[in-house]
């Protein structure tokens, strides 16, 4: 039975760019699942030579490999798991498919606010550009928080109390205090501390809310993260011992994959719950699509159909990256089976 999921990515950039999979499947059959992410870690790294902007294929590249990695494990036990030939292209087509709906969703966006009547038609692309801004920096903040969450999750769940204790002050610190607060301090305050210990650095509004955001949505994904390692059954991790595996690869390739799974769905709604928060950014006067709308807003004394755009705009973001998460969960479900 043909993987529908997997098939349309392939379908839809055969017809962009003809002969692709012709030029990568061959390569697939001889890669492993290290190997496939190199490839897709540099391939991103070519696209963020053209535009910063397809920063926002990092999340899909870490949880694609995912499937790659529990595929080769399972096959060491003689359970290998049916291998499409296709499948290094699907997931590369996926990611290209993801980058190139939300330019078109952009485009699109831009299209039907030019008829909406003013104050919003002649603000169209003001709107839009805020919108960018709004999902660049959620993404590029979610990467982030997700590496901080897996730190911040396995540390907490360490034996050692001189790794445990400062993990779990962070969180209690992070989650027990306001966004809003935190990215003030992170704006306001942290470049007089730094310039205090001999640090003369200053961080713009971007790289604040991104260190901000990121932290803080870091420290909820810590928690889902240490939650989801406790709820992989203990026979894994004893059998992988017993195999002659250490610590580092029973984690690696045994439970992470697993409770990775297990925790996508909550480390999803973070995300979305990230891209609502990121309005918060409005405070330090970084140009995303809040600040954008209230200052029409502020210029035209017309709140009622600005805000109801920016409500819109927000449900259309949420709408669509909803979407793809959701094919996201469905590919790695489908890779456990």
């Amino acid at each position: 039975m043909t993987d529908r999921s997997r098939f349309w990515p392939a379908q839809f950039m055969n017809v962009v760019i003809p002969g692709s999979g012709w030029l990568i499947s061959p390569l697939q059959r001889k890669m492993t699942g290290l190997q496939i992410l190199a490839a897709w870690v540099l391939l991103a790294g070519l696209f963020l030579l053209l535009n910063p902007f397809l920063l926002l294929i990092l999340p899909i590249l870490i949880f694609s490999a995912l499937s790659e990695f529990s595929q080769e494990w399972d096959g060491q036990f003689g359970k290998r798991q049916k291998k499409t030939p296709n499948n290094l292209v699907n997931n590369l087509m996926y990611v290209l498919g993801f980058a190139v709906v939300f330019y078109g969703f952009f485009y699109l966006l831009a299209i039907v606010l030019r008829y909406v009547p003013e104050p919003i038609g002649s603000r169209a692309d003001l709107f839009v550009e805020g919108a960018r801004v709004t999902l660049t920096l959620t993404i590029v903040a979610g990467a982030i928080g997700l590496a901080i969450g897996v730190l911040l999750g396995l540390m907490r769940l360490s034996r050692l109390w001189i790794a445990r204790a400062p993990a779990s002050f962070v969180v209690w610190i992070i989650r027990g205090t306001p966004l809003l607060v935190q990215l003030l301090f992170v704006y306001n305050a942290l470049p007089q501390i730094l310039k205090a210990v001999g640090l003369d650095f200053q961080l713009n509004e971007f790289y604040s809310a991104v260190l901000a955001l990121a932290v803080n949505v870091g420290a909820y994904n810590a928690e889902v993260i240490r939650a989801g390692v406790q709820a992989v059954p203990r026979g894994q991790n004893e059998a992988a011992r017993s195999l002659g595996l250490g610590s580092l690869t029973t984690m690696s390739f045994v439970v992470m994959p697993q409770a990775l799974r297990i925790v996508l769905p909550p480390l999803v709604n973070n995300l979305i719950a990230l891209l609502k928060d990121s309005s918060l950014a409005f405070v330090i006067a970084l140009p995303e699509v809040t600040t954008i709308a209230s200052r029409i807003s502020s210029e035209t004394f017309l709140p009622i159909p600005t805000l109801t755009t920016l409500a819109v705009v927000y449900l259309a973001l949420t709408t669509v990256l909803t979407f793809f998460t959701n094919i996201l969960e469905t590919r790695l479900r489908l890779s456990s089976r």
